[in-house]
């Protein structure tokens, strides 16, 4: 898992290297960007398996993730080698995978099931396994005794 705080310190550093445009849609995408990046993580670990299959998908992801995505393409050689070099590698699966993160966040599960059906089996199990691991807590655990 990616901490949040240093994803948002580093969201913090990478916006004023984005377009104006893709400044203005970073705040409402900065909710599931950590989902969005392990995804596009795990699609780049399994590219061998889902090459041709990707590029079909990626035609079907909103204009926006696709701004904001293309915003991180053109900031990343700006970046640290480290963090520019993991982001160039991810971004070819980023529009999709913040479209599954924004999918899963709003609770639409049936278009998280209808984006992942055509992926592998192998891989929509582990997308699957991860958007549980990042279920949302109901409510404050430590509340619920007073």
């Amino acid at each position: 898992m990616i901490n949040t705080t240093l994803l948002l310190n580093a969201s913090k550093a990478i916006t004023p290297h984005l377009p104006k445009k893709v400044q203005k849609l970073m705040p409402g995408f900065l909710v599931f960007l950590p989902l969005a990046l392990e995804i596009a993580k795990l699609l780049y670990k399994h590219r061998q398996e889902i090459r041709g299959v990707i590029e079909n998908l990626t035609e079907q992801v909103s204009t926006r993730a696709k701004k904001v995505s293309n915003g991180i393409a053109i900031a990343a050689p700006r970046l640290p080698k480290k963090v520019g070099r993991k982001l160039r590698r991810r971004l070819k699966y980023l529009p999709y995978a913040l479209e599954i993160a924004k999918a899963y966040q709003k609770k639409k599960h049936r278009k998280v099931r209808h984006l992942t059906a055509s992926l592998p089996k192998k891989i929509h199990r582990k997308i699957d396994r991860l958007l549980k691991r990042h279920r949302r807590p109901q409510r404050l655990n430590f509340l619920r005794g007073y």
